[in-house]
């Protein structure tokens, strides 16, 4: 269990991309994709990152939460796994949520990245996903993100 939120056993597939999302629209490749997992029974499918905004994809194949759109192809990934009873329960569905910077950020542009991230978890919820992560890996070893000019605090 994780905060409210119970998985049905231990096995977990961690997010996977498949780079064939169309307009950051997910397509029946992505359902077919991750409802494998869930039809296999395990207890938490991770959906591949999905970007909080256009400019933050890692490529045009890539997911988006920045439109309402999105939402409808997502929920129905999260619907599917949601219907697999796994061992007397739902198997939990996720969706990581990233933004790549392509450039360094300004300070006045940290309250946009916010609020794009906002807006994306509340998405990812609202298109009833069990889990959200914010996934931040690829900015943290990016040049762009390491290069620092700032005094430490």
């Amino acid at each position: 269990m994780v905060r409210k939120v119970t998985f049905t056993n231990h096995i977990i597939v961690s997010s996977l991309w498949a780079y064939s999302a169309q307009e950051g629209l997910a397509t029946d490749d992505h359902l077919v994709h991750f409802g494998q997992f869930a039809l296999r029974g395990v207890g938490l499918v991770m959906v591949e990152e999905a970007a909080a905004a256009p400019e933050g994809r890692v490529s045009p194949g890539c997911l988006g939460l920045w439109k309402g759109e999105q939402f409808a192809p997502l929920r129905r990934i999260a619907d599917f796994t949601h219907a697999r009873r796994v061992q007397g329960g739902d198997v939990t569905s996720a969706l990581s949520i990233l933004k790549v910077m392509p450039a360094e950020m300004t300070v006045g542009e940290i309250p946009t990245l916010v609020a794009a991230f906002a807006s994306a978890v509340h998405r990812a919820f609202k298109a009833d996903f069990d889990v959200v992560e914010i996934d931040a890996a690829r900015v943290a070893h990016s040049p762009v993100f390491v290069a620092r000019d700032e005094p430490a605090h």
